[in-house]
């Protein structure tokens, strides 16, 4: 049986190693359904849910720092400011930065969703949500948004593809 090949395996090649962030992104998407939005995950409790959730969150974290240890392997920079606010220099390589970018648009997304599974501290009204889950959210918001404002007047795919991620 074939394996999939890590991310530090496949760091030397992007092209592979954007394959194996698809996969690996997969996997987790997978893992967010079954645990969090699954019927199964429904019929668990709030506490078990939110356990998932910062597993899931860490998971995803995890994933979105070998994406900017990549970057510093390469040696390719981007302008992309991180949650974590690494921030890199604009390099030459305009496709692998728009690769960066919306992987890591997407990923915050994904963090966002993943956090709605912890219950608020501010009471049980499902319009309340946690600080992890706001903060997330306006941080993929403030992504999308600095995304807009630098692709969307663009005559080329740019922006088609970075939001199709």
């Amino acid at each position: 049986m074939a394996s999939r090949p890590s991310l530090v395996e496949s760091q030397k090649d992007r092209e592979l190693f954007f394959c194996s962030v698809g996969v690996e992104l997969a996997y987790l998407q997978g893992d967010v359904y079954k645990l969090l939005y699954s019927a199964r995950a429904q019929s668990e409790s709030t506490d078990i849910k939110a356990d998932h959730a910062r597993v899931l969150s860490d998971r995803m974290s995890s994933l979105r720092q070998q994406i900017l240890l990549v970057c510093v392997f390469q040696k390719v920079t981007t302008r992309v400011i991180f949650t974590n606010n690494a921030q890199f220099e604009t390099g030459n390589d305009v496709s692998f930065m728009h690769m960066i970018e919306g992987y890591d648009l997407l990923l915050q997304s994904h963090l966002a969703l993943i956090y709605q599974a912890i219950p608020s501290t501010r009471g049980d009204s499902p319009l309340h949500f946690s600080d992890e889950c706001i903060t997330a959210s306006r941080a993929a918001m403030e992504g999308y948004n600095t995304a807009w404002e630098k692709y969307g007047s663009r005559d080329d795919t740019a922006w088609k593809t970075l939001i199709n991620w």
